[in-house]
């Protein structure tokens, strides 16, 4: 049987991320150890997250707790955007640009009906946070291998941004299952070794994602 148009392109994608993994960075733990300021920052935006849902607490009280009560007069949303210059390093080089542009993304990628539950953050906002930021840096990071010709996406007749939308929901999807695989960031005093675990755990998947079709 022939296979789908979205069954090529997912292997296609496939292919694109684990060139990327394999061929670009060594290997997972290779690109594991390129996302370190990605792995810092989310541990951060954990750290956050975690305090602020923590029972009794709320997003202002984090801030306090935190030194930042200049920020404790905004609207929540504009926090959660103000934050990118405590959970991103400063600086101006590449490795910080990734992680402060993913940041941004994700704010800007949470759905209405949850933005209520940002001033106490849940499970669910927590984790589908970490998860569109995570994933905000693994894609940044394939990209800039695609724009420096170390990588090729699947040739189809939709334009550069459509592929490139496809693509993002693609890697999205591939770290939503490590992030299942990990069981979430949820234990507040292993913060940073669930993250460095997730991203792992989301490298691994992209360096072997359906090694068999190349096999068969």
């Amino acid at each position: 049987m022939k296979a789908s148009g979205s069954d090529e392109r997912s292997r296609g994608f496939g292919k694109a991320a684990r060139s990327y993994v394999n061929r670009a960075s060594g290997g997972a733990s290779g690109a594991t150890a390129r996302a370190a300021s990605d792995r810092r920052a989310a541990t951060r935006l954990a750290s956050v997250l975690l305090g602020a849902g923590a029972e009794g607490s709320d997003i202002r009280q984090e801030l306090r707790r935190l030194n930042l009560d200049s920020l404790a007069s905004r609207t929540t949303e504009e926090i959660f955007y103000a934050l990118v210059d405590y959970i991103c390093e400063p600086g101006g080089d590449l490795d910080e640009a990734y992680a402060r542009n993913a940041y941004i993304d994700a704010i800007c990628e949470i759905p209405d009906d949850m933005k209520d539950r940002l001033e106490r953050p849940d499970k669910e906002t927590i984790n589908f946070i970490l998860e569109r930021f995570i994933a905000n840096t693994v894609m940044a990071r394939i990209e800039n291998a695609i724009g420096n010709d170390m990588i090729t996406l699947p040739d189809s007749g939709m334009s550069a941004r459509e592929l490139q939308n496809l693509f993002q929901d693609w890697v999205t999807g591939r770290v939503k299952d490590s992030m299942a695989e990990v069981g979430g960031v949820l234990r507040e005093d292993q913060v940073r070794s669930q993250i460095d675990a997730i991203f792992l755990d989301a490298y691994t998947i992209l360096g072997s994602y359906d090694e068999k079709d190349d096999q068969e």
